[in-house]
């Protein structure tokens, strides 16, 4: 036969996609005949889900004898820290990812304050090799409370989630929500008292009592903002919203705008208060893309700025 003509070999088995694994064994074979393989020789393992890993054959067969090849793909855990920006990851190989996002601590500023720690949130999804995805990871209060925290004399943090399309910042999202995969809540920022933490199905409010706090925002709704009681009259005031931290100033002898605590951003912002007081935190969120079973929220996990991180499973 001429020995220069390309054949396709293929076969069907059902194996785990553990590491190690023996896709073929015994009598199951591709290809028998002793032969030397050209360059453009090769092994192609395609999944059920479509996704694909391929390994170079070169080299002469001898008869009698048995090659393992092993088919291998490394593919690193993705960390993402703050950056002020939206920041991208294309996903290298068709199968499922777990997503873990971790919102900002709120701020704190003077005697006793302390800022509410964000909140956590993490599932499973597929995905498929080159679909891009849009991390937005929230500031903390002390820096600027990036991506929803409240403004205040120190701010609430700011959430952290995770999109397959881009509009930027967690509140651009209010009339495209089923684009948002995963989102955590951000802390609400303390001024002389502790703020709300944020995440969970509901962010929290302040611990501290002798200060007024804003209430924590939940999955409709933001929370309310409260103001100082010796302002309650002049005081303005903004509930959190979708995406966004709540906050309220008071004009006072200094100022005409003295604000007070912010809340946290999240899925629903916290809310604030004018003049003094506590921040209450953001909640988190959990798309419907997320396999069932392998998500969870928890409130009150992260200090300073947000976090994500996105890890293979497997290709399946």
């Amino acid at each position: 036969p001429n020995t220069t003509d390309k054949k396709s070999f293929s076969q069907t088995v059902s194996v785990p996609t553990s590491a190690g694994t023996v896709i073929t064994s015994g009598t199951t074979t591709f290809i028998m005949m002793p032969q030397t393989l050209g360059s453009d020789a090769s092994i192609t393992v395609t999944y059920s889900n479509g996704g694909t890993l391929t390994k170079a054959i070169t080299g002469t067969w001898e008869a009698g004898k048995v090659y393992t090849y092993n088919l291998s793909k490394t593919i690193p855990v993705a960390n993402f820290d703050y950056t002020g920006d939206v920041q991208t990851y294309t996903v290298p190989l068709t199968g499922t990812y777990k997503l873990e996002v971790w919102g900002a601590q709120g701020g704190e500023v003077y005697e006793g304050g302390v800022g509410g720690y964000g909140g956590y949130s993490y599932g499973n999804i597929m995905l498929k090799g080159g679909d891009i995805l849009y991390i937005c990871v929230g500031g903390s209060g002390a820096s600027g409370g990036y991506n929803g925290g409240g403004k205040g004399d120190v701010q609430g943090g700011g959430a952290s989630h995770i999109a397959i399309i881009n509009r930027g910042m967690l509140d651009e999202y209010i009339s495209h929500q089923e684009e948002v995969v995963i989102a955590a809540g951000g802390g609400g920022s303390g001024e002389r008292s502790t703020g709300g933490s944020g995440g969970g199905i509901s962010g929290e409010s302040s611990t501290t009592s002798s200060y007024p706090s804003g209430a924590g925002g939940n999955q409709t709704l933001g929370g309310i903002s409260v103001a100082y009681p010796d302002y309650v009259n002049s005081s303005t005031l903004v509930n959190g919203s979708f995406g966004q931290g709540g906050y309220g100033y008071t004009p006072t002898p200094n100022t005409s705008q003295d604000y007070g605590a912010g809340g946290g951003g999240g899925w629903y912002g916290g809310g604030g208060t004018s003049y003094d007081g506590a921040g209450g935190g953001g909640s988190g969120h959990l798309g419907s893309s997320l396999i069932s079973g392998t998500t969870g929220m928890q409130n009150g996990i992260r200090s300073a700025n947000g976090f994500a991180r996105i890890t293979f499973v497997s290709a399946n």
